[in-house]
């Protein structure tokens, strides 16, 4: 399967439950994408990324690049909104899936839905990266969790390892090779 793997804000090799899905596959493109949306002033005049904030992201987004090396990959930056640039890469390399980490917001899940209407042809996946645990690990609905901290420890020391299931996320030793 070729697969295009999305990196968005969980730029980690390790512990990464979406990184590890994309790596079963025998193409992999390693993507970034950098939205110009994020540079430009929004309703208060204010910017989603400043100077400071985009000099860390380079710096980030080049530390990933070397770490992705000796793993057989590398880093395409694309510069462009996601909801163009997926799709016309995807075109571009007969891509069959796409993979993320699952995002928060509703801007976030707007541009997934838009990149999954423009290929609906791909198998799409999100994986829940960001938090300690998972939904399905927590001892209980959400909507019986303790009003404090103190009570939700002690529910989640009583399960022992049911809720650590991402300890067991093996490390990456290799990655498919990016297309050609």
């Amino acid at each position: 399967m070729r697969t295009l793997y999305w990196f968005t804000r969980d730029l980690r090799l390790h512990d990464n439950a979406s990184l590890l899905a994309a790596s079963k596959s025998d193409m992999l493109l390693c993507l970034y994408v950098v939205d110009p949306r994020w540079f430009a002033p929004g309703p208060l005049q204010s910017k989603a990324m400043g100077d400071h904030r985009w000099r860390f992201l380079w710096q980030s987004l080049m530390a990933l690049e070397r770490s992705l090396r000796p793993l057989g990959q590398r880093l395409h930056i694309a510069f462009g909104e996601p909801e163009t640039v997926i799709p016309q890469l995807a075109h571009a390399h007969s891509i069959e899936r796409v993979v993320r980490s699952r995002l928060p917001g509703t801007q976030e899940a707007g541009q997934w839905q838009a990149i999954k209407d423009r290929l609906p042809k791909a198998v799409f996946q999100q994986f829940e990266t960001l938090s300690l645990f998972t939904e399905g690990s927590l001892p209980m609905a959400l909507e019986e969790l303790p009003d404090t901290f103190s009570q939700f420890r002690k529910q989640v020391e009583k399960t022992g390892d049911r809720c650590s299931e991402r300890l067991r996320i093996r490390t990456l030793t290799a990655l498919p090779p990016p297309p050609g």
